[in-house]
């Protein structure tokens, strides 16, 4: 029995999901070359323990989110290579995978992941000032950068679970014809 032809749903989802994988692999750059100075910053405040714990956590943080963007690129590829060969099980591992990634990237706009990691007496300077140092030593280009990425992962995570649930998408994918 041959193999129906592949849809385009089908193909536009795995160059979206290389896309991801891609966008993957530069946050995981774009945050080591920005974790250093932030966490200098960090330390630089921190009068005592608490204070230093404050930048161990930013440290760890930084490192939580390399290893996950090297994981997630991972992921992506090789859902991205097993949906062409037609896998209905990773058309259904890309939507558990997308969906989780899709909201903590929407709840990272409004937020709700970011910590007050400056907000008590164990840092030398409010708030405020601990910011302005972060964004006076961090490169320019991050925060910019960490928005736009946001956005265009929104966007492509978005596309790859509406072009799987597509009819064709799933025809393909369970091999009807």
């Amino acid at each position: 029995m041959t193999r129906q032809p592949r849809p385009a749903e089908v193909t536009a989802a795995v160059v979206l999901l290389a896309a991801e994988a891609a966008f993957q692999v530069a946050n995981a750059i774009a945050s080591a070359i920005t974790a250093g100075p932030v966490i200098r910053v960090y330390q630089r405040y921190a009068i005592d323990e608490v204070g230093a714990r404050h930048a161990w956590i930013v440290d760890n943080n930084y490192t939580g989110i390399i290893w996950q963007a090297g994981v997630l690129a991972v992921a992506f590829s090789v859902l991205a290579i097993f949906l062409l060969r037609g896998s209905n099980i990773a058309r259904v591992l890309t939507w558990v995978l997308c969906i989780p990634v899709l909201g903590l990237n929407l709840l990272g706009f409004t937020g709700g992941t970011s910590t007050p990691l400056g907000s008590n007496g164990n840092l030398s300077s409010p708030t405020t000032e601990l910011a302005l140092a972060v964004a006076q030593e961090a490169p320019a280009w991050a925060a910019p950068y960490a928005v736009a990425e946001g956005v265009i992962s929104i966007a492509l995570l978005i596309s790859v679970i509406i072009l799987l649930l597509r009819p064709p998408a799933r025809r393909y994918t369970l091999g009807l014809r």
